[in-house]
């Protein structure tokens, strides 16, 4: 029997606008294979989304937009190449983190 992951187990990414900046990805299906690679997830973008890889810092997309709203964090294809796995590993420990505080605070026990 398999067990599903938790949400908290994994960092999530949606894209919009084209990697080709970066010459590592001449298409955004380069760009997926490598983020699975790394250990990022793939998703729709949404609230719970971890991050928005983006063109540029200021694209203006709706996914941009929606990203904006919804707080999730804006990365540039570049950014993402020159951080690669750390950004994973920062963003799912302060992932857990979060989860974390909201458990103490809230008087939770496990």
């Amino acid at each position: 029997m398999s067990e599903k992951k938790e949400f908290k187990d994994f960092v999530t990414f949606e894209m919009t606008g084209s990697p080709a900046q970066v010459s590592k990805w001449p298409y955004k299906d380069d760009f997926v294979a490598d983020m699975i690679k790394w250990g990022f997830t793939h998703t729709t973008l949404t609230h719970k989304t971890d991050l928005l890889v983006a063109e540029r810092d200021d694209i203006g997309t709706g996914k941009f937009l929606k990203a904006k709203k919804y707080g999730t964090p804006i990365y540039t294809y570049r950014q993402i190449w020159e951080q690669k796995e750390k950004l994973y590993q920062r963003i799912l420990r302060d992932k857990k983190l979060n989860i974390l505080k909201k458990k103490i605070l809230s008087g939770e026990n496990d």
